[in-house]
């Protein structure tokens, strides 16, 4: 006998905490409950967690003093799509040659960095192990 969880509908779940690295362990806690509820296997769950560590310490570094940092999940079945954001002046963005950039790339699917006006923004998609 098997039990599979299945969700359906796309939810979106947003999370916004001050851009200080004392918060990571929020955002970790959220990603892996998140990556849990779209259904994907153990290892999908911790490189989810691990993504969005990683996503939101690069955003810290380049956050202007006393922002927050938002990260939206969007649950689909089998996968979960995660933007994260933190106001920016323009001036300094991740080190995209750095080890936490190429583990963050690692573990997840279409990483990509952008700014929208005055928000710095990471977003990447994370999928079940198709093996």
């Amino acid at each position: 006998m098997s039990i599979t969880r299945r969700t359906s509908l796309t939810d979106t779940i947003a999370l916004s905490v001050p851009a200080r690295p004392d918060y990571l362990a929020l955002g970790r806690l959220v990603a892996a409950s998140v990556a849990a509820r779209a259904d994907l296997d153990l290892t999908s769950v911790e490189e989810v967690r691990l993504a969005v560590d990683e996503a939101c310490t690069q955003l810290i570094a380049v956050a202007l003093p006393g922002s927050e940092i938002l990260c939206e999940f969007r649950i689909e079945p089998g996968e979960v799509h995660v933007t994260a954001s933190v106001d920016h002046d323009g001036t300094r963005h991740p080190d995209q040659d750095s080890i936490g950039w190429h583990v963050l790339a690692s573990v997840s699917t279409g990483l990509a960095y952008r700014l929208e006006g005055a928000r710095a923004m990471l977003g990447f998609r994370a999928c079940r192990d198709s093996a």
